[in-house]
């Protein structure tokens, strides 16, 4: 699933809200979705955003944006902590829309810097039972 969001620029027509559906069979044209990896992203996104691109969460005096939750304090700039380290040089708001180009950007940015651990939802959530999270096939 990763590889394959990182070499896709992702549109949805619109549809801000990614069905569970529409996220796994982006993943599943390389087959990768039955990874570990890829069956833990899938997880801790649902966990994180429930596949919404629009998802704006307040926590700890920072806000995160996005389907990564992708954090204003260190990896994206807005208005409401200045100066934001801006790792990614890139606007919070643009983590909001349906191109996930450079969302996949700057969480790869985190996964190399902060480990899979920057994402809280993945251990309490994600660390077991994974097959659960494998697509049916069609």
């Amino acid at each position: 699933c990763w590889h394959t969001l990182s070499n896709t620029a992702v549109e949805v027509g619109g549809d801000a809200r990614w069905k569970e559906s529409r996220f796994q069979n982006v993943c599943l044209g390389q087959r990768s979705l039955s990874t570990h990896l890829g069956l833990l992203w899938i997880c801790t996104i649902f966990h994180s955003s429930g596949y919404d691109t629009q998802t704006i969460v307040k926590n700890n005096g920072k806000t995160e944006y996005g389907l990564f939750q992708i954090n204003n304090k260190m990896w994206c700039r807005d208005n409401q902590i200045l100066p934001s380290r801006n790792i990614c040089g890139i606007s919070c708001n643009k983590f909001l829309d349906d191109d996930l180009t450079d969302d996949v950007m700057c969480a790869k940015k985190i996964l190399d810097s902060e480990g899979i651990d920057y994402w809280l939802a993945h251990k309490p959530l994600c660390s077991e039972k994974l097959e659960q999270w494998l697509c049916e096939e069609l």
